[in-house]
């Protein structure tokens, strides 16, 4: 029975049990995954040590705000780490740390509606502590799966040492083979989880997270599957142009060929007060508290950059609608009036200084994400010349067929006279 295809849907965790690995696979498989087990104590400690340093119970008693796991305690975990564990592959050892960071940040209490890290500190919950050996997270960084030999093996760097003369360290990876499913009723879901697997290792699916985990003396991949890969689009028209020029006080408007404006006043004054409100509470903690760093920048930023966010998707959705019924095969960012409309909206709120107060650079890397994914190349305006170039001779194939195609035409109609 060919394997390739699968019925699971977006997204469903499948387990695979994997062939024994060799004695040698096995060790280092234990050792990895009691290494990281470590790590994981290790980062909790530091995580208890930096919020006792910083008086988090206190302040956010006080009603202040307090980031859980702010980046730089995420690179801290990770340097330790590394210290810790540096005969471990590096970017197991960032699987580990950034799936604890993001543990700590989102996951709720048991025993209230509330996050967790929260009363941990007050002390109603005690700590996260690992007794256990931890799974092997995998992910694109430091494992790959492709078919060999007829079936389907997932190569994972988990050793790392140093190359003299050189400043990457080099890796060792080990391969494991999943097993092949009986051919039983009873194994319909290993059927699917394997052919789920069959379509990662093809790039049919991506792998968006993945465990390797023992269990009674077996070894077992979790992986949790995306979606099949997106259709190719339909070929469109490359002598058809749409310009976009962003504008920030007018509202979008649509033409034949162009699209000006977009944010709009409602969408540029929304955008102020959230950015004069964060400016405010920075300017009311350095003047109490002088030089010192502000605790809640980070949740400041978070703040600012949700709610830039949100409002370049929704002028993007409103642009992708009006060219879902158009053929335009390219789509060229026109991007003369950022300096101006950054300047003006400076001055507007009375920081000459300050220029990421207008979100373009934002706008234009999520318009050129959203229109790839639709199938519509994305041009800057440095990249104009090349263009109209290739406009002009798309536009002279298209001339020279049109000709070619009449005279044919008057061809066919003198010989039908005659």
């Amino acid at each position: 029975m060919a394997y390739g295809k699968s019925t699971l849907t977006n997204p469903e965790v499948a387990r695979i049990e994997l062939l024994p690995p060799t004695k040698e696979q096995a060790a280092l498989l234990a050792k990895t995954m009691e290494r990281l087990r470590a790590v994981a104590n290790r980062c909790v400690v530091a995580w208890l040590t930096y919020h006792d340093q910083r008086q988090s119970l206190m302040r956010m008693n006080a009603g202040q705000s307090v980031h859980p796991c702010p980046p730089h305690l995420c690179a801290r975990w990770l340097r330790e780490a590394q210290a810790l564990c540096p005969d471990v592959h590096c970017a197991t050892v960032l699987a580990v740390t950034n799936w604890l960071a993001q543990t700590i940040t989102s996951q709720n209490s048991p025993r209230a509606n509330e996050k967790r890290w929260r009363r941990v500190l007050r002390g109603d919950e005690s700590h996260w502590s690992f007794n256990d050996p931890l799974p092997i997270r995998l992910w694109n960084g430091n494992a790959s799966i492709k078919r060999i030999d007829g079936g389907v093996g997932i190569a994972v760097r988990l050793d790392r040492f140093e190359i003299p003369g050189r400043k990457n360290a080099g890796s060792n990876p080990i391969t494991l083979v999943a097993a092949r499913p009986k051919q039983s009723n009873r194994t319909a879901g290993h059927r699917d989880a394997y052919g789920a697997l069959c379509e990662i290792a093809d790039g049919n699916r991506k792998l968006a997270q993945s465990q390797v985990v023992t269990r009674g003396g077996k070894w077992f991949l979790f992986i949790t599957v995306s979606g099949p890969a997106p259709a190719e689009h339909a070929s469109r028209d490359a002598g058809r142009v749409l310009f976009i020029r962003p504008g920030a006080y007018d509202a979008l408007r649509i033409h034949s060929n162009r699209i000006c404006g977009g944010f709009g006043e409602e969408a540029i004054d929304r955008v102020s007060r959230v950015r004069a409100s964060i400016d405010a509470r920075r300017a009311s903690w350095r003047k109490s508290h002088g030089d010192e760093q502000v605790p809640f920048a980070a949740s400041l930023s978070e703040k600012w950059r949700n709610q830039s966010s949100a409002i370049c998707d929704a002028l993007i959705a409103e642009v992708v609608r009006s060219l879902e019924s158009r053929d335009f095969g390219r789509v060229v960012w026109m991007d003369g009036n950022e300096k101006k409309c950054a300047l003006a909206l400076a001055g507007k709120s009375g920081d000459n200084d300050r220029r990421e107060l207008f979100p373009f650079e934002q706008l234009r890397r999520k318009a050129e994400k959203r229109l790839a994914e639709i199938g519509i190349e994305f041009v800057g305006r440095a990249n104009m010349r090349s263009v109209k170039r290739r406009i002009s001779v798309a536009r002279k194939r298209k001339t020279v067929a049109s000709v070619e195609m009449a005279r044919k035409s008057r061809e066919s109609l003198a010989t039908q006279g005659a």
